[in-house]
């Protein structure tokens, strides 16, 4: 039987806010969150290489013991990604690091339209929401903390409640992981994507390495690519596709879709000047230029 992603616990469907004409440059796609002891050699470098197939993911590489407060080298990554995968797993909550990046990534959620995708990892997405299980026993030991205030306590309990109410994925040790781990894949590539990509398309992948060798990526010479052929043949699916392959190898990069019609439009080559410009250098839309 195929896996249904979990949908949360609210009656409600996550919702995303619908991409602008224009979106800010990231440093990062996706951002891992998780619990090094639980998760980090086995299923979390999975999806790691996984997910690095297709976006630029961050992923802390550190093994050392950490503290209390998540570096600002960290809270920066965040900021800077597009999605954020927060691997639920028995003992996330144990971690006050991975409980501090929980809150740090649904304030992004709140202040950036951040995407947040749970996976609850060999846990019950309930007993992350409420507490219950291992969850609680962390809060128990977090509770005889002294050094832990109240708010902070009040803070770490409404993030977990908050994001177990995500449309999320739940995996039991029923599942095939490396299966799972796809699901995840193809669930980012869907929400992240700020434009559909067909990649069923018979050939499209043949024709993009072609692109590739054309385009020689990495050879500090600057290319100029254009795609001829008859109305309906696949050039702008194409385009898309070597678009979404290939703009994590630059630090700004950017995508203008039908030129010509919208050139004719309000504002007219003037205005897709001004999109290409915000994304590119971050200058302001209502800017005037010469």
């Amino acid at each position: 039987m195929a896996m249904q992603p979990y949908t949360g616990a609210s009656s409600s469907s996550s919702s995303s806010s619908s991409s602008s004409s224009v979106v800010s440059s990231k440093k990062f796609d996706v951002f891992i969150s998780f619990h090094g002891k639980d998760t980090r050699i086995k299923f979390t470098s999975h999806l790691y290489v996984a997910l690095s197939k297709y976006f630029r993911t961050f992923i802390d590489e550190k093994e050392l013991e950490k503290g209390d407060e998540i570096s600002s080298a960290l809270v920066k990554a965040i900021e800077e990604a597009y999605v954020s995968v927060v691997v639920f797993s028995k003992n996330y909550a144990s971690s006050k690091w991975c409980l501090n990046e929980l809150v740090k990534i649904l304030e992004c959620k709140k202040d950036q339209g951040q995407i947040v995708i749970p996976v609850f990892y060999e846990v019950d997405p309930s007993d992350v929401g409420n507490q219950r299980g291992s969850y609680g026993q962390a809060f128990e030991k977090h509770e005889q903390d002294l050094r832990q205030s109240k708010d902070k306590l009040q803070k770490w309990r409404n993030a977990l409640t908050e994001a177990a109410k995500l449309s999320g994925w739940h995996f039991q040790n029923d599942r095939i992981e490396s299966n799972f781990i796809k699901d995840i894949v193809e669930d980012v590539l869907h929400r992240k994507l700020p434009f559909e990509v067909n990649k069923k398309i018979v050939g499209i992948e043949k024709k993009y390495e072609e692109i590739e060798l054309l385009l020689n990526i990495g050879s500090g010479d600057v290319r100029t690519l254009g795609l001829w052929g008859m109305g309906g043949i696949g050039k702008t699916t194409l385009a898309k596709y070597a678009y979404a392959k290939l703009s994590f190898q630059f630090e700004r990069h950017c995508l203008l879709e039908n030129v010509r019609e919208k050139s004719n439009k309000s504002g007219g080559l003037s205005a897709l000047r001004k999109v290409c410009l915000y994304e590119l250098f971050d200058l302001p839309l209502n800017a005037r230029y010469v």
